[in-house]
Formats: C-alpha cells, sequence, structure tokens
C-alpha cells in the first residue's frame, strides 16, 4: 500500500517537471523507448555565445519509470563537421569508444529527480553540440543535445589552454607495499592559435587540509617552474601524446608537503603565464587518508551481526543477497540480509 500511494503522489509531480523542462525550452529533453529517463540542460541558454574554449553546465534529470535512479551523466561536445571531444581512458589515451565525459548526478530518491554539473571541453569556432548521454544510451543518440556557438575572444587569455587528469582522487599516506603515497596529475597544455607563438612558465601551488598553501616543484625538486615554448596550434604539450612529460608526480613525505602528513582535502593549483599576466588555470581536488595507521576493526559482534543463520537441511532457499539502507531513517546505515529467520521459515 505504500509503495502505490508513494508513486501515486509522485506520479503528477513527475509529469509537472516533464511539462515545465520542454515549456522552459531546458536543453533538448528526449524519452527513448523502453522508459529511458528524461535529461535537460538547464544551463547554459540554448543558442549562448560564448567566448571561452570551454564551458560550465548544468541539467537535470528525471528517472522514468518507477522513478529509476540515474547514477551519472556522460558529456561530449559535438562539432559542425560531426566529430567530437572524447574523453581519456585510464591509460590517459583518448578513447573514442566511451559515451563522454563522466559527471555523478545528485540524485532525490522522493522526487526521482537529479541534477548534476559538468564541463563541455575544447570547443571549436562557429556552432558547436553539447550532448549529454546515460547509461544504455547509444553513441550518436545522447538523451539531451543543446547547440552552442564559440566566438573566440580577441584576447589573448584563450589562447591557451589548460587542463589536468588527477592519476587519482582518493591517496592513502602509506599504499600498499608501504610507500609514501603521491600526488600525481597530467597536464593537458594547447596553444589554439594559427599563427601565434607563447613563450610560458607553469607553476603550481597545493593548498593543505588546514588552508595553508605551499608552491609545488612544477621542474623537479627546488625548481618552482617549468617552461615550454607554444607553438601556434602545436598540440605537443598534452599527456595522451606525451604522458611522460607532462605527469606531475609529488610524494606526500617529501618536501614541500609539511611534515606529519595531513589528512583531509588537499587542492591542486596550476597557472600558465607569460610577460603579459596569467593566461590560463586549473585546479584539481585530492583527499589523503592514513588508512595504514587506524587498520579496519571487527564489530561484527557489537552490533548484532555475529548469529547470522546458514541454509541447512529443510530451510527455505533464499539468495545470497545484502542491501545497506537507512531503513528507520536515523542517519544510520542498515543493513539487510536475505537468509532465513528459522530453521523452517523466514
Amino acid at each position: 500500500m505504500h509503495e502505490r500511494l508513494s508513486r501515486s503522489a509522485l506520479s503528477p509531480l513527475l509529469h509537472r517537471l516533464r511539462a515545465a523542462a520542454v515549456a522552459f525550452g531546458l536543453g533538448a529533453p528526449l524519452a527513448a523507448s523502453g522508459g529511458s529517463p528524461f535529461v535537460a540542460v538547464t544551463s547554459p541558454s540554448p543558442g549562448s555565445v560564448l567566448s571561452t574554449p570551454t564551458v560550465d553546465i548544468a541539467g537535470s534529470v528525471i528517472g522514468s519509470p518507477g522513478p529509476q535512479t540515474v547514477f551519472e551523466v556522460f558529456v561530449r561536445t559535438r562539432y559542425s563537421d560531426g566529430t567530437s571531444s572524447p574523453p581519456v581512458n585510464s591509460e590517459f589515451a583518448y578513447d573514442e569508444s566511451v559515451l563522454g565525459w563522466s559527471y555523478p548526478v545528485d540524485w532525490d530518491a522522493l522526487s526521482g529527480v537529479g541534477t548534476f554539473e559538468g564541463r563541455a571541453r575544447w570547443l571549436d569556432a562557429g556552432p558547436n553540440f553539447v550532448d549529454v548521454y546515460v547509461e544504455g544510451d547509444v553513441f550518436g543518440t545522447p538523451s539531451a543535445s543543446l547547440a552552442i556557438t564559440f566566438a573566440p575572444s580577441p584576447n589573448a587569455i584563450s589562447d591557451v589552454v589548460l587542463f589536468t587528469h588527477p592519476a587519482q582522487r582518493s591517496v592513502d599516506v602509506l599504499d600498499v607495499s608501504s610507500a609514501a603515497g603521491r600526488i600525481e596529475l597530467y597536464v593537458d597544455l594547447f596553444n589554439t592559435t594559427p599563427a601565434t607563438p607563447y613563450d610560458v612558465d607553469l607553476t603550481g601551488t597545493l593548498t593543505l587540509p588546514d588552508l595553508s598553501t605551499v608552491t609545488l616543484p612544477m621542474g623537479g625538486p627546488g625548481v618552482d617552474t617549468v617552461n615550454y615554448l607554444l607553438a601556434p596550434g602545436d598540440p605537443s604539450f598534452t599527456s595522451p601524446v606525451d604522458p611522460v612529460g607532462m605527469r606531475f608526480s609529488f610524494a606526500l613525505d617529501e618536501a614541500p608537503v609539511p611534515q606529519p602528513i595531513q589528512e583531509g582535502r588537499y587542492r591542486v593549483e596550476l597557472e600558465v603565464a607569460d610577460t603579459g599576466g596569467v593566461l590560463a588555470s586549473s585546479s584539481d581536488d585530492f583527499w589523503v587518508s592514513d588508512r595504514g595507521s587506524k587498520p579496519f576493526r571487527d564489530v561484527t559482534d557489537e552490533v548484532g551481526l555475529g548469529d547470522v543463520r546458514t541454509q541447512t537441511g529443510k530451510a527455505p532457499l533464499a539468495g545470497a543477497a545484502a542491501a545497506a539502507f537507512d531503513y528507520d531513517q536515523d542517519g544510520w546505515t542498515d543493513l539487510f540480509f536475505t537468509n532465513p529467520s528459522a530453521p523452517d521459515g523466514f
């Protein structure tokens, strides 16, 4: 009864949200066969003219039917000639086979509606299309598509583009081999102009959990700055093309990271500058924990999970499964196991 009432109450809300998405032109929500979710890009507005080669986007996802939960969306920039900007794979090489850059969906189970924030990357001058996919979509048929125009600014700040790709965002103070953990990232550096060379310096800072900052040795131990001469249209200073030269690694137990090592969020901020000032910047967050000094503790008995019955004799068959959810809504995760509660019943 409770499930039927919940769905009945939610149905008008979902219909209103879908209608609003269409009425206000929030992207291009498409309903595929088989009850696929509805996706709408809410920012920027359709037909926007942009002066930077990347743009932050936001949108909504409406689950259907059920509603179903959507955990992530995939974003690509599609150009007028039909090509698109694919993301990098785990080997830090561009991968045409995946749907797009992945961004998590902040899902509201009550309403069956989620929101997401992402970025359309590497726009081409002229018409562009931001395509948003969800799991199960076929490449070339996104759940939503937004038309925008990139009109490069004459200001030189858009001539050089900088991106970073963290090797991993969660770092242990000590890894499984007891070696010190490292903050590692790959860098993409582009000169987008057809004729203007750039002589640039790449610098970086690290903000620690206590909000203090240190300068990163981008040029090696004791060298804060690394210099690059960017030829016009030269893509050689990119991590997929040159993964060794554009890979930066900083050990947690070495300078400039202060000791003892702090646990918490670290932020790496990179800047590219020439004599005229800062041309581009990028930042990424890392989470550092010390699981080595805090081993897991077996709390099975004290939380009441020590007496889990097994299937024996004539006990009814129960599949091997478990569910984790906040059953009594007290803020703690509850565990449910599928197993008999008595020798002859559930």
